[in-house]
């Protein structure tokens, strides 16, 4: 029994982690365009929450424990969200030719985690991305 139960809260807490390429790189964007990356550090609080993410209202991915997306849009101001009992909105300025990153931490809401945007800058960004696989 307690190896069933074992089994089991390790698929809950790493069932739901990013399972694409790690992080490789900044991508350089095309033209007048930016990038945008939002991710997500792993941590075990809230580890088996994953959050759709929008930018601008258009689906950009479903940001898993641990994980990145990544989005080239025309340079300006953008707004990154997620809804789930409640909706967080971040406004985001990608610069162009650069990129701009958001990072996103759970916490705990009434029934289930809930997302915290933040916009961190480029140099903090590089450190904590690099330990990120790709979400779809």
């Amino acid at each position: 029994m307690k190896k069933a139960a074992s089994v089991l809260l390790s698929f809950v807490l790493f069932g739901c982690a990013a399972s694409g390429d790690n992080f490789s790189g900044f991508k350089k964007p095309q033209g007048d365009n930016g990038m945008v990356y939002v991710y997500r550090p792993h941590q075990f609080i809230g580890g088996g929450a994953s959050f759709k993410v929008s930018i601008d209202d258009a689906v950009l991915g479903v940001l898993r424990n641990g994980g990145y997306l990544e989005k080239e849009i025309p340079a300006g101001v953008h707004f990154v969200t997620s809804n789930t009992e409640v909706s967080r909105v971040l406004k985001v300025d990608v610069p162009k030719s650069g990129f701009s990153c958001v990072k996103l931490e759970p916490a705990m809401g009434l029934l289930v985690a809930r997302p915290i945007f933040s916009a961190v800058d480029n140099d903090t960004c590089a450190f904590e991305i690099k330990n990120t696989k790709k979400s779809e």
